[in-house]
């Protein structure tokens, strides 16, 4: 039994009551031993058994409870690789501590790993990939940034609302029988469904 402390960040939890939703999902993974966490920025910090447990599985039962764990991807491109090397890679990044999930394709050699930024880094797990033998090609590395979600969901949120209340004002002018000018009434239905597809 090998007892790890895991600095994360979980996306959405805002109140004491999603805290007692993700302990309760945490709780029937039997080898987490503690998490503590800070309600305002969501940082926490997860003990678990490393040889029982993964970082994969942790964020596989945050999500269930309806949550998210903030982690950064990066994908690279591991030359001259076969199956056989692919399930060898896996197993390598399944036992890297901060490695939240990986995708592996032997066809192509790009391998797209999502990371717990607080625990490694890129340039960590090429050197593990490396010190096992395997070529790296090139990296490409993509930053979630829980700011540019809250903005484009805001935006939605925003032209969702507009549709709907341009919808109400013609069904209450409708009601009125007030009759909108051809061209106008057109483009409000073409509005509507161009907003649909």
């Amino acid at each position: 039994m090998v007892k790890v402390r895991e600095k994360i960040r979980i996306i959405g939890l805002d109140c004491p009551s999603c805290l007692y939703s993700i302990k309760s999902s945490l709780v029937k993974l039997k080898h987490v031993y503690s998490l503590n966490v800070d309600i305002n920025s969501g940082e926490a910090i997860v003990e678990y058994d490393d040889e029982n447990l993964g970082l994969k599985d942790i964020t596989r039962a945050i999500r269930y409870a309806g949550y998210d764990v903030y982690k950064e991807y990066f994908t690279v491109v591991v030359e001259d690789i076969d199956e056989g090397d692919a399930r060898v890679i896996e197993k390598l990044l399944s036992k890297t501590r901060g490695v939240i999930d990986y995708r592996v394709s032997p066809v192509t050699g790009v391998l797209k790993i999502a990371y717990n930024p607080y625990t490694t880094n890129p340039e960590t797990i090429m050197k593990i990939l490396e010190s096992n033998g395997y070529s790296i090609k090139t990296v490409k590395e993509f930053k979630t940034s829980v700011e540019e979600n809250e903005k484009f969901k805001l935006f939605t949120s925003m032209a969702s609302f507009a549709i709907g209340f341009t919808l109400i004002i013609v069904h209450i002018l409708k009601t009125l029988n007030y009759h909108l000018p051809h061209y106008l009434e057109d483009s409000v239905v073409n509005l509507v469904l161009a907003s649909i597809v």
